[in-house]
């Protein structure tokens, strides 16, 4: 990439030496800009560590990344230490060590536990007359309210009186006074819900607020700065996030990225007050050149916002594109799934590729219902249908059974397919149970259709005094391989569900394991399925989820139906109106809303809502009842097998049992294959990927089949923590902070475990010196991230990279030594790891003499003697054999070029060495019988 490559807009922006705020209306090249800019400044001479970029999300982090090494790699290979980070994560890897010196837990609690705590906190001060059910959704309203109030570091007393006159200011009287006595009812409740929050929290670790309140707390009082700070999507950042980049920009210069239009994450605490405060020190750029959609597209967003509010018509002016279409289509037809589906075909047969998109969750699975019952293929995101939902309840269900032998859930549990025992002899067993009015289950031990649950009973129950491993040989041989034989939603749901399982026992500390039930209600929530096969043709996506993508054309259905819980929302937002003006947020934000959705259209943008939608001039109109041949269709004629079960069971529980076996038999058809939906699915995940570290590929060498379960399918078996995994990044930590230092003292070094295997480390170095007859070394990098496009790598046309991160290097008497930090003897110490390294380094650095390149490990923390002894822990030196480079090389490079380019037939070739100790030993039989049984 060259400057040159820049409009007019981005090349003046990117060039200029000041604070720079750029608003960048959709589609006009914000990340090309970005890239500009890091270039100008490289062309400049300012060095690549005096630049940080910051972004809201790993994935946007990902991207960036990828995009400055795609386009600058080349001419800067310097471009590689650029750091670009999350705020999240540059934030807690710089408080981490402030905060551990405080005696802070820096654990960093996952967001099922932020919520399971919130719920645990509502439940106990008894606020809310509500179900548990509903309790789960209002813990989820009141996590991402608490991190707004915090956000914007609001006092924690309110008056009432004050919270409802502000609102009443802003909604009217008429819209405020229905939920008034509500909100009166609930303001006391925050700052004991807050306080009880904080203390139960304090003793698991901190959430992601917190991150950043004490990263602040931490610049004000040890000031860090950069140079040049680079922020992408200013409109997502709330008022902490502000505060930090100005403080970290303090004596440099801030070139942030935004368009107010598009803040739609108010919930998350973004807000656009903060644009001001970047404006009044900053030269302003305004880029209008859409790339994306047509001009008619635009045009009519532009419209549909300038009508709604004119707070926006200077910026959107010169909004416009070179490309033509045709103008949106606006059809009165909302709730009319059959009219969806229509414009799903139309659009299909026009474009190859449709998205639907829509505001709430249940909108998207109304339409989910109906591809279903046509066959359809599709993805939807970040969302569950029925088949993951219902296996979510049969689930939980089995373990409310395990832990309480709920009588109730044990015939639920008895007719899902996990259990498979026949509907006729539930329904004996259920009329059994009446009669003889039996309330324990292991009465029931000695029928020969039982024989089946009580095996898995007893083996839950043998390891019932250690919790966590009862709950993992339920998943690892029970529940995952009998979901693997139901289907990709059946298989993705469990596996969902069993990391929520390993979370609660490595994060929770609680007695009564029947939170566990509430902890898979809360946290399971959180995981984001991806439904269908990605590379399908119709996307299903909400709008926040559909935010920063672009589609051929695109549905948009906008909302419908409000929140029952408006006066919760209502109650955070008049306290922060106390001392904040976010009007502007509050008033247009379902506007924005539309925005946004309608301008990730490329080339045909069809909105199926109000009549108010049509804009004279810029939009046509159909009416539905000029559509021919509509189908109507109906949810209850889904003969999808695994559905059938939530179909027919409400017959069951009334005792309807002649129409449930009627419906059974009626129903009854082939079980799909496994291997239909596994194999897109593996196929999908690693197209997916475009980064290859040797972390990431190893398990293909141990076993393709081992690397198609832990990375593509991502089981990973329940193990406790050791502590070995801390104890090592612990180690690391140090290491890397007195390489980069010069230092030698090991006196700030609290724990003695860490002081001796650093003190291990240098004897090491040594060691090793000693060996290669030199005096002195000269440090060159320590944690440095080396990249090779996949392309060079596998020398055949293809995205992506692969890289590596090398703990230290430095030179010693006319050699580069590479070195791996190891803190056991054996472990993961593997030769490879270091061929790779050695490889990434000279062809990154572009050293033609490998053999100057020399790759060791450092082990140290080697146990010399069983016994424990005064000597403590010991060190070694290895090194890989020159001899084997080229050999190694082509084994990994035969590896990664199966998994991202091969068939993916091979991800089921197995390895029989190591079966025996492999952790989906059961999961992996089951597929031997799948494939077994697809062959017959």
């Amino acid at each position: 990439m060259k400057l040159s490559d820049l409009n007019k807009e981005q090349l003046a922006a990117a060039t200029h030496d000041g604070n720079v705020f750029v608003l960048g209306n959709p589609g006009t090249g914000k990340t090309k800009l970005i890239t500009g800019r890091v270039l100008h400044l490289l062309e400049k001479g300012v060095a690549p560590e005096d630049i940080l970029c910051m972004t809201f999300t790993i994935k946007a982090t990902d991207q960036l990344r990828e995009k400055l090494n795609e386009n600058l790699g080349k001419e800067h290979p310097e471009v590689n230490d650029v750091c670009v980070e999350t705020f999240h994560s540059f934030s807690f890897n710089s408080v981490k060590p402030f905060l551990e010196q405080q005696g802070v837990k820096t654990n960093v609690l996952r967001e099922g536990m932020q919520r399971f705590l919130l719920f645990k906190t509502i439940k106990k001060l008894d606020i809310f007359d509500y179900s548990d059910e509903y309790l789960v959704e209002i813990a989820a309203d009141f996590s991402s309210k608490l991190s707004y109030l915090k956000s914007f570091g609001a006092k924690k007393n309110y008056s009432a009186k004050d919270i409802i006159a502000k609102l009443t200011e802003l909604y009217g009287e008429k819209k405020v006074k229905p939920e008034e006595e509500k909100i009166k009812a609930l303001v006391p409740y925050i700052p004991r819900i807050l306080k009880e929050y904080d203390e139960e929290k304090a003793k698991h670790g901190i959430d992601y607020t917190d991150m950043l309140l004490f990263f602040k707390e931490q610049l004000n009082k040890e000031p860090m700065h950069f140079e040049h700070v680079i922020v992408d999507e200013l409109q997502d950042a709330n008022e902490l996030q502000a505060d930090i980049v100005l403080k970290l920009a303090e004596k440099g210069i801030y070139f942030v990225v935004g368009d107010r239009k598009q803040s739609i994450f108010r919930f998350q605490g973004a807000s656009v007050n903060t644009f001001q405060r970047f404006k009044k020190k900053a030269k302003e750029f305004v880029l209008v050149k859409n790339y994306r959609s047509t001009d008619e597209i635009l045009q009519y967003a532009k419209e549909y916002l300038i009508q709604k509010t004119d707070s926006y018509k200077d910026e959107l002016k010169g909004l416009s594109s070179e490309k033509k279409g045709s103008k949106p289509a606006i059809l009165s037809a909302e709730g009319d799934t059959s009219v969806v589906i229509h414009f799903i075909d139309k659009m299909l047969k026009k474009h190859g590729e449709v998205a639907i998109i829509a505001l709430r969750h249940a909108q998207l699975r109304e339409v989910a219902d109906m591809l279903d019952l046509l066959g359809k293929e599709y993805t939807i995101t970040g969302t569950r249908n029925s088949t993951s939902e219902y296996t979510k309840e049969c689930i939980t269900d089995l373990i409310n059974v395990l832990l309480n032998k709920d009588k109730d859930s044990f015939l639920r549990v008895l007719a899902s397919p996990f259990v498979n025992v026949s509907f006729r002899d539930v329904i004996e067993l259920k009329e059994e149970m009446v009669e003889k009015d039996i309330t324990d289950i292991e009465k029931l031990r000695g029928k020969p259709v039982l024989k089946g649950f009580f095996a898995m009973y007893d083996r839950f129950k043998e390891s019932s005094a250690t919790m966590y491993k009862s709950f993992g040989i339920l998943f690892d041989q029970f529940l995952l391989p009998s979901a693997l034989s139901l289907g990709k939603d059946q298989f993705l749901t469990t596996n969902g569900i069993y990391s929520s399982v390993r979370e609660y026992f490595e994060e929770a500390v609680f007695t009564r394991h029947n939170d566990l039930i509430d902890y898979i209600s809360i946290s399971s929530e959180i995981y984001e399925l991806v439904i269908g096969e990605e590379e399908s043709k119709i996307k299903l996506f909400t709008v926040h989820s559909a935010k920063g993508k672009e589609f051929e054309s695109v549905i948009y259905m906008p909302s419908k139906g409000g929140s029952g819980t408006k006066f919760i929302e209502w109650t955070f937002d008049g306290m922060i109106l106390q001392d904040y003006d976010i009007t502007e947020d509050l008033n247009f934000e379902e506007f924005k809303v539309d925005f946004v959705a309608m301008t990730r259209a490329m080339n045909e943008l069809t909105v199926i809502g109000k009549p108010t939608y049509y804009l004279e001039g810029v939009s046509s109109k159909i009416d539905s009842t000029e559509i021919p041949n509509l189908e109507t269709l109906n949810p209850e004629t889904n003969t999808q097998l695994f559905n059938l079960y939530s179909h027919i069971l409400p017959l069951l529980q009334e005792c309807k049992y002649d129409s449930a076996i009627t419906e059974i038999n009626g129903l009854r058809k082939k079980r799909p294959i496994v291997l239909d939906w596994l194999l897109k699915y593996a196929d999908d995940r690693r197209r997916a990927n475009k980064s290859y570290s040797y972390s990431y590929f190893k398990s293909f060498l141990d076993c393709p089949r081992k690397f198609l379960f832990t990375q593509l399918l991502e089981v990973n078996a329940f193990e406790p923590s050791t502590g070995a995994m801390d104890f090592g990044t612990a180690v690391h930590d140090a290491l890397e902070t007195m390489s980069k230092k010069g230092t030698v003292s090991l006196d700030h070094i609290k724990d003695k475990k860490v002081r001796d295997a650093v003190a291990n480390a240098f004897l090491c170095e040594a060691e090793l010196l000693e060996k290669l007859k030199a005096e002195t070394s000269k440090f060159v990098s320590a944690e440095g991230d080396y990249t090779v496009p996949l392309s060079e790598f596998l020398g055949k046309k293809c995205e992506g990279k692969i890289h590596g991160k090398v703990d230290k290097i430095f030179e010693a008497n006319g050699k580069t030594v590479i070195v791996d930090y190891k803190t056991s003897a054996g472990g993961d110490a593997d030769s490879n790891q270091l061929h790779l390294y050695r490889y990434l380094y000279s062809t990154e650095k572009k050293i033609k003499d490998i053999e100057s390149i020399l790759p060791y490990f450092y082990f140290v923390y080697v146990r010399d003697n069983p016994v424990k002894s005064e000597s403590g822990r010991g060190h070694k030196i290895a090194g890989a054999q020159s001899a084997k480079y080229a050999e190694k090389l082509q084994e990994m490079r035969s590896a990664v070029e199966q998994i991202a380019l091969g068939d993916p037939v091979v991800f089921l070739s197995k390895n029989e060495k190591g079966c025996d100790r492999c952790p989906a030993k059961l999961l992996c039989e089951r597929l031997e019988w799948e494939k077994r049984g697809q062959s017959e």
